[in-house]
């Protein structure tokens, strides 16, 4: 009898241990197979509509280091082109970016560090594999437009 409850025990207590194993392995494919975004990307930004009517039209070419944990993206940007004309060092602002990723959809909010003041703004947008597209409104000029991106690195 006793011999029978340690068979038992001991193949309860392996199968246990096997169920374990495949749940961890499950959890740990899953995330690593979980689209991770961070890295280097470039943007260019397009103006569709603004308040003051030099704007529309304008392209902007940014570049952005995201970062990604879990459902979180950070980052920083730096505008490094006006209409495909690259911009001096000087006249390059910067954004700080926050915001999250729902799947392959994300929402980031942005400052940008002009030379004269600080706007902010919404990025909205899908990935698409190593690209994404979406759009942008800005309190610059009240602008809005799309933007198109594609990861560097």
């Amino acid at each position: 009898m006793k011999r029978r409850i340690v068979k038992v025990t001991s193949a309860t207590a392996a199968v246990v241990t096997f169920l374990i194993g495949i749940w961890q392995f499950i959890a740990w494919y899953q995330e690593k197979s979980k689209a991770n975004y961070g890295g280097e990307w470039k943007m260019t930004s397009e103006i569709e509509s603004a308040q003051l009517e030099r704007f529309k039209g304008l392209k902007i070419d940014w570049v952005l280091h995201l970062t990604q944990t879990h459902h979180k993206l950070t980052g920083i940007g730096e505008k490094i082109a006006e209409n495909s004309i690259p911009l001096d060092y000087k006249a390059r602002t910067t954004l700080s970016l926050e915001g999250s990723v729902e799947g392959d959809q994300f929402t980031l909010t942005f400052i940008e560090k002009g030379h004269l003041r600080e706007t902010s703004g919404t990025f909205h947008g899908q990935f698409s594999n190593d690209k994404f597209q979406g759009t942008f409104s800005s309190t610059a000029s009240d602008t809005k437009g799309n933007i198109i991106g594609y990861k560097a690195k």
